[in-house]
C-alpha cells in the first residue's frame, strides 16, 4: 500500500510509513508491557505466599510466647 501511495502521492506514503512505524512501536510496547505484567503477577503471587508463611510463623511464635508467659506466671505465683 505504501508503495502504491508513494507512486501516486509521496506525502501520503510518508504518512503511511509514519503510521506503520508507530503501529510497530506500539506493538513492541504492548509485548513488553504484557511480559512485565506477567513478571509482576508472578512476583505478587510469590509475595502473597511469603506473607501467608510469615503469618503462620508469627502465629506459632505468638502461641509459644503466650505459653512461656503463662508458665513463668505459674512459676512466680501470679
Amino acid at each position: 500500500m505504501a508503495r502504491r501511495l508513494a507512486a501516486a502521492d509521496p506525502d501520503q506514503a510518508a504518512v503511511v510509513n509514519r503510521l506503520t512505524q508507530e503501529r510497530d512501536a506500539l506493538a513492541r510496547d504492548i509485548g513488553q508491557l504484557q511480559a512485565e505484567c506477567e513478571r509482576l503477577g508472578e512476583a505478587l503471587k510469590s509475595a502473597e505466599r511469603d506473607h501467608e508463611d510469615m503469618k503462620e510463623t508469627t502465629g506459632v511464635v505468638a502461641r509459644r510466647l503466650d505459653t512461656s508467659i503463662e508458665e513463668l506466671d505459674r512459676m512466680i505465683g501470679d
